[in-house]
């Protein structure tokens, strides 16, 4: 009674998958597409329907923790959820070869978009949304829609922003795990009906857990093993190269399955995985600095991009001042941000070694000094929002011959400094600090060594 009452047809596209799997591919699809003609069929009434919403990025794991959440919420609750392509543009999901090795080439056609959803709810009141790889309203949503958004339920991996305690009637999960199609699979197989379940479609998570966490060599934690073993029915002693072993053959179809980025414009990618944070609370020193109006936040972009940016630039035949000013500006201003982060993670052909590069556009900070004062890797593994608030709020700059708006600064300016602040002044400090200043300046006194705590010199 809780599934699609249509009639389920499989995928009529012959799947290319390891045979232990094929099945489980088959039942995915048809659930996809059983939802998508539910939600498209003018007799639905969406404002009793659970959408279930996975980030912007539109990721392999965002895809699939919305599809398995609305099984289980089908399943075991009896609710009618629908999966959601959080996105307006379902289109760059050609460009995530992962994506279409597991979902299929149409996969932007199979499920319902956020474009979608904007025109079929327009005229309800309130939208019930479920949030998955994410526990905070999307910006890139209009302000309206945001408005009429109920978040009912949140199972993340991410920083916690402390909000919707009061309204996520089927649970608020929040956690640190590699994948959070990890922590999904946790919490349904916690449920106590969990034998009602298809255990086979749920195999399907199998899939973004080893992507994510590539092949257990990248962020991955006990809960991403543990999702893996319950998936696999393999005992709890199992060690972590017997898992490895038994999903070897999904490893080498998602590498297979990578597509070539530098086919695709920089430009283009740049949409692929996007997203949007706000951050609030702003420093008075730091709203003059990047002209963001009171009561207003500040708007940080982060893309990330599965190849070396040498690569783009040489397929681009550009110089970097030129691609920078023609392809990067462009979408920095079009988006109304006020910094962007680019991280290029791609794995090295030669050396099979991972590796992640990082392009700052953030005005009004030189970046060479930010790299000699702290650890880049590090901040950036953090939240952006934990990530700016290690930079007292401020940003990171780009070289002095770029102007985003309307200027560049030689030095690093982190915070509010009374005095005169000619190299790294991070924190308030009311006397000149000619060196690395963090904390709160007590003395009026030249600041000559770093000193962590506060300035009494």
């Amino acid at each position: 009674p809780s599934s699609p009452t249509q009639p389920l047809t499989p995928h009529s596209t012959p799947l290319s998958f390891y045979p232990h799997t094929t099945m489980t591919l088959k039942k995915v699809r048809a659930f996809l597409e059983a939802c998508k003609r539910e939600f498209d069929a003018p007799s639905t009434d969406l404002g009793a329907c659970v959408l279930v919403f996975g980030n912007e990025s539109t990721d392999l794991d965002s895809i699939v923790c919305a599809v398995l959440v609305a099984e289980a919420l089908r399943t075991l609750h009896g609710v009618p959820a629908i999966p959601v392509l959080n996105t307006v543009r379902p289109e760059t999901l050609r460009m995530r070869g992962e994506v279409t090795c597991c979902l299929g080439e149409d996969v932007h056609t199979a499920l319902p978009t956020l474009a979608d959803v904007l025109l079929r709810t327009a005229t309800l009141s309130t939208v019930q949304a479920f949030l998955v790889d994410h526990n905070e309203l999307s910006l890139l949503w209009p302000p309206e829609f945001a408005r009429r958004a109920r978040v009912v339920g949140i199972i993340d991996h991410h920083h916690d922003e402390g909000r919707f305690h009061d309204t996520c009637r089927y649970g608020r999960v929040i956690r640190e795990c590699g994948s959070c199609t990890s922590l999904v699979v946790q919490q349904v197989f916690a449920h106590p009906a969990t034998h009602h379940l298809q255990r086979d479609f749920f195999l399907i998570g199998l899939y973004p857990i080893i992507f994510d966490t590539k092949h257990f060599r990248f962020r991955a934690i006990d809960r991403d093993f543990h999702a893996t073993r319950t998936l696999l029915g393999l005992i709890a002693e199992e060690d972590e190269d017997r898992v490895r072993d038994s999903t070897a053959h999904i490893w080498q179809q998602l590498c297979d399955a990578e597509l070539d980025e530098l086919r695709f414009p920089l430009h283009d990618l740049l949409h692929k995985d996007y997203k949007q944070y706000a951050l609030h609370d702003l420093p008075p020193a730091v709203r003059a600095r990047h002209h963001v109006a009171p009561g207003a936040p500040y708007i940080l972009g982060m893309a990330t991009i599965r190849s070396p940016f040498e690569g783009h630039l040489a397929a681009s035949g550009l110089p970097y001042p030129a691609l920078l000013q023609h392809t990067l500006l462009p979408f920095f201003r079009a988006q109304r941000l006020h910094g962007l982060i680019l991280i290029f993670s791609y794995q090295d052909h030669r050396s099979r070694a991972f590796e992640q590069e990082f392009l700052l556009l953030l005005p009004n900070i030189n970046v060479h000094h930010l790299l000699a004062y702290f650890s880049l890797a590090g901040m950036l593994f953090q939240t952006p929002r934990a990530l700016l608030a290690n930079l007292s709020l401020s940003a990171v700059g780009m070289d002095a011959w770029v102007d985003v708006s309307g200027g560049a600064s030689a030095d690093i300016d982190i915070g509010a400094c009374a005095g005169a602040g000619p190299s790294a002044d991070i924190g308030a400090c009311a006397g000149a600090c000619t060196s690395t200043d963090i904390g709160a300046g007590a003395g009026a006194g030249a600041c000559t060594n770093a000193n962590a705590d506060a300035c009494s010199t």
